[in-house]
Formats: structure tokens, C-alpha cells, sequence
């Protein structure tokens, strides 16, 4: 019993460190883009961890022959060059996320940049090889893993929710009536509302999917895609005009 005390202490020491040290951690990844686009000088520094972006100074005099060049270094807790794979984004950027999730800690990973940045692809993943799965399904995939190779008495239930965000209104991608309506607003909204009892923010109108398996919760995953609102742009053939969760 005292051998299973101190464990247990141990182990909440560790997550009081983990708490501490894993707050808000920013990661940049840079995409690769096409020679008709215009560029921006970068380098990246041998650490991965500072980047400086170079660019003419649009207030040299005309007069001058040579434009003046801006430099701006930015920090970043790790950066991701044009050749880094999936597999590497992940292992970096999310696994410790994934694996605070069994120790009893939420966390949450968001991608942020512009139209056609590539935050689709790093998320999701690309359709046409199993090696270009983005950070959820390799999310997923790890979650029912650590699963699988779980020996205590614990038992485990996975629900999925997947939720598109356009034009500031919620909307559920896996609402299974979605086909049949040809207007987006025509489709039931997810609303935020108080929930007295529980002491907590719900949502209506969003449905939570049990899931047993890797492969149901992928499948879901990528239905839920196929109903997004995309839109080709200079950037992107399909660049997704929405925000999900």
C-alpha cells in the first residue's frame, strides 16, 4: 500500500511539473510555394527555433539604386522547414498534447495563418498517401494505441464531435441530413448555452459520435471533411472557407 501511495505521489509531482513547463507553445511551419508566386526571403536558424523573414523597404526613395532590406526575427518554440513530414509535425508538435489527454489534462492544438497557408493540410492531412495524415487522424490513431497497450482497470469511451465554423455560425459536419439540404443556412446551428447543473459551457445540436475502433473515428473524420465549404484561391485548388473543431 505505501509502494502505491508514493506512486501515486510521484506521479502527481510529475504532472505539477508537466502543468508548469507545458503551457502555450507557438510552432511554425513553413509551406512550400509554387516559383509564379512572390516570395519572401527566409532563413531558419540552425537551432529550428528563430526565423528571419527579409523584404524590401517600400519607403526607399526612388532616387536610391538599391532598396533598403527589412529583417524581423520571430521566435518559435520549433520551426518546421518545407521538407519536414508529417510524421515529424506531429511527433513535435502534438504527441505530448495527445498523451496530457490519459494524465488528466485537456489540451488543445490550433492552427492559425492565412488563406492557403497549408493549416488544412497539417490538421487533416493530404488524400493521397497514408504518410500524409495530418496531426488528428495520427491523433486518433494514438489514441487508441495508448488504448490497446493500457493494463490497468480503467475502461475507456470515445465520442467524436466535429463541428464547422462559417461566417461566425456553427454548424455539425457529420449531421447526417447535411446532403439533403441545399442551402448551409438552412441546417440546424450549434448554439453555446450555460448548463447550470454541470457548471459548464454546452452545445446543442452538435451530436457526439461513439467510436470503437481507429478506422470508425477516421471514417468520420473524413466524411466530416467532405462537407466543409471550400473554395479554390490563388494559394489553394481547395482551400477550406472554414474554421472546424
Amino acid at each position: 500500500k505505501k509502494k502505491n501511495n508514493n506512486q501515486l505521489y510521484q506521479k502527481k509531482i510529475k504532472l505539477k511539473k508537466m502543468a508548469a513547463k507545458d503551457t502555450i507553445k507557438v510552432y511554425c511551419r513553413v509551406r512550400p510555394i509554387s516559383k509564379k508566386k512572390k516570395r519572401c526571403e527566409y532563413n531558419i536558424s540552425s537551432s529550428l527555433k528563430s526565423i528571419t523573414l527579409s523584404k524590401k523597404d517600400k519607403r526607399t526613395r526612388k532616387s536610391s539604386k538599391k532598396s533598403a532590406i527589412i529583417d524581423r526575427k520571430y521566435k518559435y518554440e520549433h520551426i518546421f522547414d518545407t521538407k519536414t513530414n508529417q510524421a515529424t509535425v506531429f511527433d513535435i508538435c502534438a504527441k505530448k498534447s495527445v498523451q496530457a489527454s490519459f494524465d488528466g489534462y485537456n489540451s488543445t492544438i490550433f492552427a492559425y495563418g492565412q488563406t492557403g497557408s497549408g493549416k488544412t493540410y497539417t490538421m487533416t492531412g493530404g488524400p493521397m498517401k497514408i504518410s500524409q495524415r495530418g496531426i488528428i487522424p495520427r491523433s486518433l490513431s494514438y489514441v487508441f494505441q495508448k488504448i490497446e497497450e493500457h493494463e490497468g482497470p480503467e475502461e475507456f469511451s470515445i465520442a467524436i464531435s466535429y463541428m464547422e465554423i462559417y461566417n461566425n455560425k456553427g454548424y455539425d459536419l457529420l449531421y447526417k441530413g447535411r446532403k439533403k439540404v441545399k442551402k448551409l443556412a438552412n441546417l440546424p446551428k450549434v448554439r453555446a448555452f450555460w448548463d447550470a447543473k454541470e457548471k459548464s459551457m454546452e452545445l446543442s445540436n452538435l451530436k457526439q459520435h461513439v467510436v470503437r475502433s481507429e478506422e470508425q473515428a477516421c471514417q468520420l473524420l473524413f466524411h466530416g471533411d467532405s462537407n466543409r465549404v471550400i473554395v479554390e484561391t490563388d494559394m489553394n485548388v481547395q482551400s477550406s472557407r472554414s474554421h472546424c473543431i
